[in-house]
């Protein structure tokens, strides 16, 4: 009995905030390099342990610019000329590194010039081609980054100019691949610099342990400029099975799963009192390898596309995902209902007696899609399908490494796999451009004149019905002209989160926010006196 006191007392003791937050973040990749980072669970992890010159507010709805207004992060505040071409950031005073050394505007010029250096190959350097003489830094046409608009006036100063007005400029000063960094580190570390277990950051958390595949820890940092984090430690478990994930949710060993939840319990879920769901701008397709046959004839891809019924496989991801032929996600600039090549099982024998390789994730969702697929191309095309279907996690490796792969290097990819884009930023131009001549995240093998001069057109474009106009001509390039990718469906926020954690604001971007999250006290004790019933002997009667 004494023992049980003392357990109950020490429950009791920890409640509230001193308890971890527990968050599953899946699959054990992480790319702690932020000027490289674009995975979604890298991010998530850059979000807490670094900051940008900006940041988003708790909640994000909605999926025009006006509601995703960046709030001052790192830089306290900024003026922009008349013409929104020069800004002028205000940079904080007083913010530490985890090292001891103070912030200064210094660090984003060298984040930036790493970002942009032809060496480097970073997969969104081509987000910032808009500022002045960016493009040809990064082209290797010219050297001298002061010719570049990024220039520190002084520790607390940045100036970044502009070749035209960005409408999302700010949006990007968000983003992890804009966060400073320290050249003195890179130099003496080398490639060691991002290490978990070595890396310096500035944000509301740090690294404190990290065991590669079981989980990752993060403590509050003690030094963070801002309101210290309600919540002192989070833990980021690698559970990346969403049967088994869903488990240890029910059994109360993990209080978010933010994503993944298995479809089949789709019922189960949708009705269970944790679930939420909210807008996010977020798009799955198939990438068609336009460099290798039969998928080298945009003839080839739509009979391909046509072929399918796109309702009757996406049945198997039963929870908030829609059916969907375009690109841009319906609620943004440029949504077209119509847009892209319609799946009517449309029999044709263009491909019959050729094969394809079909490289997936084994999740079962996804592996029930492929099956159809499968089923239905060998039926209406003849086309032999060969299925190769990798866990999660070598999936996900898979995925990351499409990071460093460039046109020349399109026949290493199978001629079929599956991708899933979250917008980098709230604005159509973050799915138009990646399809683009300059994206490193266009993995087809394709590029079109026509389409980057349209994508190109619209970002300088003011008048919102004229940019619209052409961001829908350039979806008719890639969807019905071309025939680049095929669309799946897009999809909402499916999450589940345990009733004492508050402060949850699903993201339209996909952000979490750890230090904006805390604990119901109460609900932490009547956690606390379940668990002592459970470990209380049961009396006979």
């Amino acid at each position: 009995m004494r023992s049980l006191f003392i357990c109950f007392f020490f429950l009791v003791a920890c409640t509230g905030q001193e308890q971890p937050l527990r968050f599953n973040l899946g699959v054990d990749v992480l790319e702690l390099d932020w000027n490289r980072a674009i995975d979604s669970n890298s991010v998530t992890v850059l979000d807490n342990i670094m900051e940008g010159l900006s940041s988003y507010a708790d909640s994000v709805q909605g999926a025009r610019a006006e509601h995703y207004r960046p709030r001052p992060a790192l830089a306290e505040s900024w003026t922009i000329d008349e013409e929104g071409t020069r800004y002028l950031f205000k940079i904080r005073k007083k913010v530490y590194w985890t090292d001891g050394e103070e912030l200064i505007a210094q660090h984003f010029v060298d984040s930036w010039q790493r970002l942009l250096s032809p060496k480097a190959s970073m997969p969104n350097a081509y987000h910032f081609f808009g500022i002045v003489g960016a493009r040809d830094y990064a082209e290797g046409k010219i050297t001298d980054f002061t010719k570049v608009g990024i220039k520190a006036l002084n520790d607390h100063e940045l100036e970044v100019r502009l070749l035209y007005k960005i409408p999302y400029f700010l949006q990007l000063t968000a983003a992890p691949s804009s966060f400073p960094i320290r050249n003195d580190l890179i130099l003496r570390n080398g490639s060691n610099w991002s290490n978990p277990q070595s890396i310096v950051t500035l944000g509301a958390y740090k690294i404190s342990d990290w065991l590669q595949g079981e989980k990752l820890v993060l403590k509050a940092n003690e030094s963070y400029y801002d309101e210290a984090p309600k919540i002192r430690e989070v833990i980021c478990s690698f559970v990346y099975e969403p049967l088994t994930a869903y488990a240890l949710y029910e059994n109360d060993e993990i209080d978010i799963l933010p994503k993944d939840l298995p479809s089949s319990y789709a019922q189960r879920i949708l009705t269970h009192p944790d679930y939420r769901s909210g807008p996010r701008l977020a798009v799955n397709f198939l990438i068609l390898n336009t460099k290798k046959p039969p998928f080298d004839s945009a003839n080839n891809r739509r009979a391909f596309i046509e072929a399918l019924d796109r309702n009757s496989l996406v049945q198997p991801f039963q929870i908030t995902r829609v059916a969907f032929s375009g690109w841009i996600p319906p609620g943004m600039l440029g949504y077209d209902p119509n847009a892209g090549v319609k799946s009517i099982s449309q029999k044709s024998d263009r491909m019959k007696n050729k094969s394809i390789q079909a490289f997936y994730s084994s999740a079962d969702s996804w592996s029930l899609f492929f099956r159809d697929l499968k089923d239905s191309v060998e039926e209406n095309l003849g086309l032999k399908v060969n299925l190769n279907a990798a866990d999660q996690k070598e999936y996900s490796r898979f995925l990351a490494g499409l990071g460093r792969m460039r046109f020349g290097k399109k026949n290493n990819l199978p001629e079929l796999f599956h991708l899933g884009w979250v917008a980098d930023y709230p604005d159509p131009q973050s799915f138009m451009n990646i399809f683009t001549t300059d994206s490193e995240s266009n993995f087809t093998g394709w590029s079109s004149a026509k389409y980057d001069d349209l994508v190109n057109q619209a970002v300088r474009e003011d008048n919102e019905e004229k940019r619209a106009e052409l961001y829908q001509a350039a979806q008719k390039v890639l969807l019905e002209e071309q025939v680049v990718v095929m669309p799946l469906f897009y999809s909402n926020h499916q999450v589940m989160v345990k009733p004492r954690v508050l402060g949850v604001h699903l993201n339209a971007l996909d952000k979490w926010y750890f230090k904006k999250l805390y604990f119901d006290s109460n609900a932490w004790k009547q956690f606390s006196r379940s668990i002592l019933l459970r470990m209380s002997p049961k009396r006979s009667t």
